[in-house]
Formats: C-alpha cells, sequence, structure tokens
C-alpha cells in the first residue's frame, strides 16, 4: 500500500500534486482573461465563461504535464522539497499562492459578469 500512494515514480500522490497544481493556475488564468474582458482587450461576451473556463483547464493541464514529465526533473525537486519539509518559508510561500488562486477566482468571476 505504502507504494501505491507514496513512491516518487509511479506513486498516486504524485499524479494528485500534478492536478492540484495545475488547477491552481486557473484562477490566474481567468484572472488575467478577465482583466482583458474588462480593459476591452479581448471581445469576450459574459455567456463565454465556461468556454474559457474549460479552455484554461486544459491549457493548465497540459502545461504542468509537460513541465512534470520532462526529464524526471520532479524526482530532484521532491528530494529537495523533503530536505526543507519543515522550512516556514515554504509554507507561507504556498499559503500565499493558494489564497491567492483562491481570491483571483473571486475577482475573475467579479469582473467577468460586469457589464
Amino acid at each position: 500500500m505504502e507504494v501505491v500512494f507514496y513512491d516518487i515514480n509511479i506513486g498516486m500522490s504524485i499524479s494528485r500534486a500534478e492536478g492540484t497544481l495545475a488547477f491552481m493556475f486557473v484562477p490566474y488564468e481567468m484572472l488575467i482573461l478577465s482583466v482583458f474582458k474588462k480593459l476591452r482587450i479581448l471581445p469576450i461576451q459574459n455567456s463565454h465563461f465556461l468556454i474559457f473556463l474549460i479552455i484554461t483547464c486544459g491549457l493548465s493541464l497540459l502545461f504542468t504535464h509537460f513541465m512534470d514529465q520532462k526529464n524526471e526533473e520532479y524526482i530532484g525537486y521532491f528530494h529537495k522539497f523533503e530536505s526543507h519539509k519543515n522550512n516556514a518559508v515554504w509554507h507561507v510561500i504556498t499559503s500565499i499562492f493558494f489564497i491567492g488562486a483562491v481570491c483571483a477566482g473571486i475577482i475573475s468571476i467579479m469582473w467577468w459578469n460586469e457589464s
């Protein structure tokens, strides 16, 4: 059971981390699109929110998939992360990134629905 979840090469935790990272980028991408829409740089209609949401989800998954599988670099990063497991600075940076993603998601929805 240990190998199924925690193995560096094939474990489910690695796959879950890839998906989590991918969907952490989606609110930031949607915020950029919302800013473009708000500033009228791109002529986007309100009804196209789900279409752009699906597109940004796909782009995020592709980006993280190709960056994650690149020459198995993630194994080096995994060992680096393990050596800094109790590093408070890393936890603060990760928390700020997560809170920023939540805020970006809320702001992008609010700005998208403005006329």
